[in-house]
C-alpha cells in the first residue's frame, strides 16, 4: 500500500507526494510504479492516489496472493528452440540464431505473447520489410513460435498468421550480370590458365565444368574423382561456423555422382601429379586419395570461405561470383537442350521447379530458335 509522505520544496513550501506499485504491464510483463509530487494538500494526494488504485491492471484474484505468470514471445521462443536445435543442421540452426536474434526478438520479442495483437505483428513485418528483401523468411519464423504456443495452449490464435508482406521494389539484375556466354566463359577460362597459378585454373575450371557448390568444391578428395569411369563424387561439403567444419551436402538431393568430360580429367589428372611435387617441395607429406583435399590452402587444409571469390576477382573482364558460375553451367546446359530432369540431378537440386526458376536464363543470341522455327514451318 501507497504511503504519503510529506516533504520540502525548494521555496520551503510543504508538499505531499506518493509512490504507487501499479502491477504489471499485460503487454510486457514488466513492473510498473509511479511517483507523483507537488500536492499542496494531503487530501488533494489521497484524492489522486485513490483513482490510480481503482485502475490497477491485472489485480491478483480475491484470495490468491501469487502474481499473474505472464509469458513472453522470448519465453515461448526458447522453449521451442530446444526441440528445434535437435532436428536441424548446424547451419540451418545458426541462419536461425541470426534470424531471431537480429530481427524477430527486437521486435516482438519482449512482448507478453497473449497481448501481441495483429498490429503489433504488422508493424513488425513492415519493419523488417525495409531491413531485407527475406521479410517473408522472419514471418514465417515468427508464426513457428505462434503455432507452438497455440499447440501448448499458452494463446488461442496466431495474429501473424493474419498479416501481409509489402510489395517491395524489384532488384532483379540483367542476364549480363547473372551468367556468362559460351564465349565469355571461354575468355574466362583461357585468362586464368594463362596468367593465374595452375591450382586457380583448376579451381575454376571444376567449377564451371561442373556447377558444384564452392562448399563442395572445398570438400572434395581425390577419392571423389574416378578417372577410369569419368565421374565426380558429391558426398559432403565445407561450411564455417565457428570455424570451418567438413559435413553433409545441403540437401538429401545434394548426395550424387556426376560425369567429367576428358579434358577436365586430364587437367586434373596433371594437377594431381604437381600438387605432390609443391607439397614436396614446400615439405608438406600428401595425405592419400582418401583424405587427401584438391583443392587446398598452403598448409595443405580447407581453402577459407571466400577464396574462390578471390581467385576470380583477378580476372579484369566482366567478374562474377562462384555461385553466378554454377548459374553459367546451368543455363549453357538448358540452352544446349540438355534436359531439365539432367540439369536439376547434376546441380542436386529436390526439384525441376527450382532448377528451371533460378537457373533458366535465355541466350543472348536466339538465331538458332528463329532457325528451328524456319524448320518446324518447312516440315
Amino acid at each position: 500500500m501507497a504511503v504519503i509522505k510529506k516533504y520540502k520544496k525548494k521555496n520551503g513550501q510543504t508538499a505531499y507526494q506518493f509512490d504507487l506499485y501499479l502491477g504489471v504491464d499485460p503487454k510486457t510483463g514488466k513492473k510498473r510504479r509511479t511517483t507523483r509530487r507537488g500536492f499542496a494538500t494531503q487530501k488533494e494526494a489521497k484524492l489522486a492516489l485513490a483513482r490510480l488504485e481503482a485502475g490497477v491492471d491485472e489485480a491478483p484474484a480475491k484470495g490468491n496472493t501469487q502474481q499473474k505468470k505472464y509469458t513472453t514471445f522470448n519465453d515461448v521462443f526458447k522453449l521451442w528452440y530446444q526441440t528445434y536445435k535437435l532436428t536441424v543442421k548446424d547451419t540451418t540452426l545458426e541462419k536461425t540464431d541470426i534470424h531471431f536474434k537480429n530481427h524477430i526478438l527486437p521486435a516482438i520479442g519482449h512482448l507478453v505473447i497473449d497481448q501481441i495483437t495483429y498490429e503489433d505483428c504488422q508493424n513488425a513485418v513492415n519493419q523488417w520489410s525495409t531491413e531485407t528483401s527475406i521479410c517473408r523468411i522472419y514471418k514465417s519464423y515468427a508464426n513457428k513460435i505462434f503455432e507452438f504456443a497455440i499447440k501448448k495452449e499458452i494463446i488461442s490464435k496466431n495474429p501473424m498468421a493474419l498479416t501481409d508482406i509489402p510489395k517491395q521494389k524489384s532488384k532483379k539484375k540483367s542476364d549480363d550480370q547473372t551468367y556468362y556466354s559460351k564465349e565469355e566463359l571461354a575468355d574466362f577460362l583461357n585468362w586464368t590458365k594463362q596468367h593465374r597459378p595452375e591450382k586457380e585454373y583448376v579451381l575454376v575450371r571444376l567449377l564451371a565444368y561442373t556447377g558444384i557448390r564452392k562448399g563442395e568444391l572445398a570438400a572434395l578428395v581425390w577419392d571423389d574423382v574416378d578417372f577410369d569411369k569419368k565421374t565426380l563424387r558429391i558426398n559432403k561439403a565445407v561450411v564455417l561456423l565457428k570455424e570451418l567444419t567438413l559435413t553433409t551436402p545441403k540437401t538429401e538431393s545434394s548426395y550424387r555422382t556426376i560425369s567429367l568430360d576428358s579434358d577436365t580429367l586430364e587437367i586434373l589428372r596433371q594437377w594431381k601429379t604437381t600438387q605432390k611435387k609443391e607439397f614436396f617441395r614446400r615439405g608438406i607429406r600428401a595425405k592419400s586419395d582418401s583424405d587427401q583435399l584438391i583443392v587446398t590452402n598452403k598448409f595443405n587444409s580447407f581453402i577459407y570461405q571466400n577464396y574462390p571469390k578471390t581467385v576470380m576477382s583477378h580476372y579484369p573482364g566482366n567478374n562474377l561470383t562462384p555461385h553466378k558460375l554454377r548459374h553459367t553451367h546451368a543455363s549453357l546446359l538448358l540452352n544446349a537442350g540438355v534436359s531439365i530432369t539432367d540439369v536439376q540431378r547434376r546441380l542436386g537440386h529436390s526439384s525441376a521447379a527450382t532448377t528451371m526458376s533460378i537457373y533458366a536464363h535465355a541466350t543472348k543470341d536466339d538465331a538458332h530458335v528463329a532457325d528451328a522455327m524456319s524448320r518446324i514451318f518447312a516440315g
